[in-house]
This record gives structure tokens, sequence and C-alpha cells, in this order.
């Protein structure tokens, strides 16, 4: 049987949240072993992760304090303003820093993230890092918990921390249950995230080529499934139990509203990089002028 490897802490999860906590745990003088199945260096790829966070004026102390501020400072871009808004009109919860306050929080790319607290963990001789590393099981008595890896090696510690995320596997082993339901709010996220990005960049030009592509592979996928289902129309919707006069409405019904496919495509897509590009206010007129317009049609 292997030899066990102690520390102060175990940390199940090597994301953002565990890793901070692990170079935390470090200044305070206290060690710690982190546990992830992800492979660290896929984790800081340039296109494992393209999402930017905000964070917030404590925080980014904290980040102060461990060393982390000084690393993203070059990256991150201070937030002087929050404008909170309803469909485009101004809100009333508008918060604007002084020209002499500190920012209200910093915005840093995920991957800049990842990359300070990589490289402040190689600098920090209280944290063993296993990336990737499997948990394949899990032993709690009354002097700690004790994990084993896929590979035979076993960790232990007096307490393990939990920071896998909403899909825990630990948190599902030991028997907690969470509530959870929806709120019955979607979201086009493709083009609004890639052309933000560009503008976001400076990169108009960038942006007017995402928007353009997402268009035009929006129309050519409602294209083909609009002649797809125009075709086979009446055969979906027997399938589907229709019958009688009902079938024959339905089937008219559908060879009017199908060639419009392509067109709300290119409008949703329209509408999309309109809310991307700030101009929010617009894009809700663009979605209702175009229910109004199918409301009359």
């Amino acid at each position: 049987m292997s030899e066990i490897l102690r520390s102060d802490v175990l940390i199940s999860g090597g994301g953002l949240v565990g890793q901070a906590l692990a170079i935390a745990l470090s200044h305070h003088g206290l060690s710690s072993q982190i546990v992830d199945p992800a492979d660290p260096v896929a984790t800081i790829a340039p296109g494992f992760d393209g999402r930017a966070s905000a964070i917030a004026s404590a925080v980014w102390q904290m980040f102060g304090v461990l060393g982390l501020a000084d690393r993203l400072a070059p990256q991150g871009c201070p937030i002087r303003a929050i404008k909170v808004s309803d469909g485009g009109q101004a809100g009333e919860l508008d918060f604007v820093a002084d020209a002499d306050a500190p920012a209200l929080g910093t915005m840093v790319e995920n991957r800049q993230l990842r990359l300070a607290l990589a490289a402040a963990l190689a600098e920090a001789s209280l944290v063993r890092l296993f990336m990737p590393a499997k948990v394949v099981a899990r032993d709690v008595d009354a002097h700690g918990v004790t994990l084993t890896l896929a590979d035979g090696t076993r960790l232990a510690a007096p307490l393990l921390i939990v920071a896998e995320g909403r899909r825990s596997p630990t948190r599902d082993a030991a028997g907690f249950t969470i509530a959870n339901w929806s709120y019955h709010h979607h979201a086009m996220i493709g083009a609004v995230a890639l052309v933000s990005r560009a503008l976001g960049m400076g990169d108009p030009e960038e942006a007017r080529r995402i928007a353009t592509s997402a268009m035009i592979y929006g129309a050519t996928f409602q294209t083909a499934l609009a002649v797809l289902v125009f075709i086979f129309r009446r055969e979906i919707l027997i399938w589907t139990g229709a019958e009688g006069a009902a079938l024959e409405v339905a089937v008219d019904f559908l060879g009017i509203s199908l060639p419009s496919l392509p067109f709300v495509a290119i409008g949703m897509c329209a509408s999309a990089v309109l809310r991307a590009a700030g101009e929010a206010w617009r894009s809700m007129m663009v979605t209702v002028s175009a229910g109004i317009v199918a409301l009359i049609v």
C-alpha cells in the first residue's frame, strides 16, 4: 500500500476558486493538496475559456494581498461605472465611481486569471497539485478524509474542501441534494459573445465578419430545415396525430410559414448583434416589429 501524503487541507476542485483558496491558505502557513480531473495545460490554452469575469473591489484587494493583483493589472480593465438598464432604457441603479475613488471592480479574462493562478501556485511551496487526477474513493472518519486517486496515490487531511462547481461528484457521493428550477429565460449567446468580444478588443472588422458569418450560417441552416419540413410536412403532421380538417389546415399553414424561416434566422441574428453592440432598445424593437408583422400576416 502506498504511503499517504498528508496536508492541512484537501481541496477537491482545481478551478479558479480552488486554486485561489490554496494560495490563500499557503499565505497563512497551511499546506494543501488540490485534486482535479482537468489537464492544467488545457485549462490555460487560448480556446479553453473565452469568458471574462468581473472581479469585485473587495476580491481585488484580496488578490493584492495574495500577489495576484500585480500579475493581473496589466491585463485587467478597471470598472468605473455600472449602468443597469431595462430594455435599453436608463435605470435607477447606475453606479459611477468618483474620479479620485478606487474602481468598482476589474474585468479580467478568465484565461488571464488561470495564468496568474498557475504562476502563483508554482511559487507556493505549501501547495501540491494533482492534475489531471481522478478520485476513485473517499474515506471519511473521525480523524479526517482520505482520498484515493486512480493511480493509487492516497491523500489525507483533517479537512476536505469541495470546490467542484455545480456538478459536484463529491456532493453527489455524500448524498446532498440541491433544489433547482428554470426561470424560462433563453438567450442567443453565440453571435452575442463573439461579436461583443471583437468589439471589446477594438476590432470592428472582426465583429462585422462574425456577424455576417452568423447570419449566413443561420439562414443556410434554416433554409435547409424549411425545405426538408416543407417537402415532408404532411407526413410529419400525420406522424404527430393530425387528421381530417385539422391536418389540411396545418399543411396549408406550414406551406405559408416555412418559407419565412430563413428571414426569421437573419432577424434573430441581427437582433443578437444589436444587443452585442449595446443597442438593446433597437434589438427589442426589431423583435417587436417582427411579431407585429407576423400577427398581421
